[in-house]
């Protein structure tokens, strides 16, 4: 398997639970990093060989607009990269769109 990560193989990371609450927000960038979020309010990347996490993000929690669905603040859920390897989320909770370089 090599030091990489080898996401074909059920495995726990070297670093334990890295995202409280994790629902399955989760994205793999050129590099081989993971990127995990809990639908909330901190999203994190992981090393490919698993043993170095990194906040990306770590927002003050706060709660929903009333009204609004989706728990915290800004309810981070789907993740994608775009063309110039910036990091593209959603945030459920406020509808907002957020770009991460």
């Amino acid at each position: 398997m090599g030091s990489r990560f080898n996401p074909a193989v059920a495995q726990r990371l070297p670093v334990g639970q890295v995202v409280s609450q994790n629902q399955g927000s989760i994205e793999l960038d050129a590099a081989g990093n993971i990127y995990a979020s809990n639908f909330g309010w901190r999203m994190v990347r992981i090393t490919p060989d698993g043993a170095t996490v990194k906040d990306v993000v770590n927002v003050p929690v706060v709660t929903c607009p009333a009204g609004q669905s989706g728990g915290v603040a800004p309810g981070f859920r789907g993740m994608v990269f775009d063309p110039k390897d910036d990091l593209v989320v959603t945030g459920y909770c406020l509808d907002n769109i957020y770009i991460f370089q």
